[in-house]
């Protein structure tokens, strides 16, 4: 689902950390959750780390679709902190976002 309407039950930049997985699938879902974590983390400190597939077959999200929309908004600083490939299955990522300063 959407992430809208998220931010009225949490607290404003109270977060050090979030931690998300498989929350990227859907890419027009991407904006309004980027926006609830710079909602919830604490400016300068706070860091979310989001876990995903590289690719998300039959729905077309996944870290490509997701880094480009963190870089087109501008909130957020991004590196790749862990890649996973068993050679079985889908690859995955672990991302850092960390909030850029306001200003």
């Amino acid at each position: 689902g959407d992430w809208d309407g998220c931010g009225d039950l949490l607290e404003r930049e109270s977060f050090d950390l979030i931690l998300t997985a498989e929350t990227i699938y859907e890419p027009k879902s991407v904006p309004s959750l980027l926006d609830l974590l710079a909602w919830c983390l604490k400016p300068g400190t706070g860091v979310a780390l989001v876990a995903a597939k590289v690719y998300y077959f039959g729905v077309g999200g996944g870290v490509a679709p997701f880094e480009e929309e963190v870089r087109r908004q501008g909130l957020f600083h991004i590196e790749h902190v862990r890649s996973v490939d068993d050679g079985a299955s889908n690859m995955r990522e672990v991302l850092l976002l960390r909030r850029k300063p306001e200003g």
